[in-house]
């Protein structure tokens, strides 16, 4: 296992003048702040190595095209990944990542985006930035909802690439109303106005956190709306 430099017993940083920069599969743990100057590259793949983390110098690949960080031990981006403004291609599959950065607004060029096989459960309203995006793969992460304009372009791989139906709007429509009854129905056994005030606690801990694992502005919208009602609403 190797940082970077001591891979290549050279700087970095003399490699700014590259297009294409190719280090797959070396057994790299670390990259040097250093990577900044890598401001001519369109291509950069560093996948199937063992980065757990990267640089706020990765904010200087502002002409990769193909960005290719899959099959590493990634479990946050920083967010200088504002940066890849020109990347068309961003391929991060098989990481440990729980969350994505705010910094993720600047993938505005970015037509493909894999995610898929990380540990993510919601998505930051930063990704209604990805307005260029065909296809998004989020398959095999314990995250159920996706704004509504990104539902018919989320995919999954079954041999072939096609639409995954989980993420679609349609079926965000019947996950909702599935949620909102739960929702409904514990609310409902809190008769008393003592224990309804615990109603949020109980909700949450039973049907969001543990079970759902969502996050975000429905869920709080949607509790909003039912501890609001009146107590009449519930004793027809």
């Amino acid at each position: 296992m190797k940082i970077l430099e001591q891979l290549l017993n050279c700087k970095v940083q003399d490699w700014n003048t590259l297009q294409s920069i190719d280090l797959g599969y070396s057994n790299i743990t670390s990259l040097p702040d250093a990577v900044k100057e890598w401001t001519s590259a369109t291509d950069i793949c560093l996948g199937g190595n063992q980065l757990s983390s990267l640089p706020d110098g990765v904010s200087g690949w502002t002409s990769a095209t193909h960005i290719y960080l899959h099959n590493n031990l990634l479990t946050s981006l920083p967010d200088a990944v504002s940066g890849w403004t020109s990347a068309r291609y961003i391929i991060i599959y098989y990481n440990q990542l729980t969350l994505l950065p705010d910094g993720v607004s600047g993938w505005t060029s970015a037509t493909q985006i894999d995610f898929s096989n990380n540990k993510l459960t919601f998505l930051p309203d930063a990704v209604s930035r990805w307005t260029s995006a065909r296809t998004i793969n989020l398959g095999n992460n314990p995250i159920l909802f996706v704004d509504d304009n990104l539902c018919d372009k989320c995919i999954m791989y079954d041999n072939l690439y096609h639409k995954d139906l989980f993420f679609s709007l349609e079926n965000k429509k019947k996950i909702q109303n599935r949620y909102a009854c739960k929702i409904q129905k514990i609310y409902r056994s809190y008769y008393n106005e003592k224990k309804r005030n615990n109603a949020a606690v109980i909700i949450q801990r039973a049907y969001i956190d543990h079970f759902y694992r969502v996050h975000g502005p429905w869920y709080n919208k949607t509790l909003q709306a039912y501890l609001t009602f009146s107590r009449n609403h519930y004793h027809h």
